[in-house]
């Protein structure tokens, strides 16, 4: 990561041997590990940018993945894929909407409720 942040957009030609042995480490490592990877793809993204299209798909996979167990590094990851290629960022919020939603309202227990003739007597507000 030293010499990409130092090449900056020079290091371009080598996002190939990088990035996927990046993302295939990232896949299959331990938690500490693959917090600390997420945050270097991050930086990756945010240095080449447009150039880092053609790992979306195998990125956004590894997103979907661990969404929900890192989701911190997640989400700075999809926001560096958003500022620097906002078009094609554009391609993936399908994918991607479902998952903000369900962080948005997480999964309330199910609800304990009687119903007489139709209303609701009790409830979990009420329990």
């Amino acid at each position: 990561m030293f010499i990409v942040k130092t090449l900056g957009v020079s290091c371009v030609p080598f996002l190939e041997r990088i990035v996927p042995t990046f993302l295939r480490v990232l896949g299959g490592c331990e938690a500490g590990l693959r917090e600390f990877l997420f945050q270097q793809i991050a930086i990756v993204v945010a240095i080449v940018k447009t150039h880092a299209r053609a790992f979306l798909g195998p990125i956004f996979k590894l997103v979907r993945r661990f969404w929900s167990v890192n989701m911190e590094q997640v989400l700075v990851l999809v926001e560096e894929i958003s500022l620097g290629l906002q078009d094609d960022f554009k391609l993936h919020m399908a994918g991607l909407t479902p998952l903000l939603m369900r962080s948005l309202h997480p999964q309330e227990p199910p609800e304990r409720t009687v119903k007489v003739g139709g209303q609701r007597v009790l409830s979990p507000s009420s329990t």
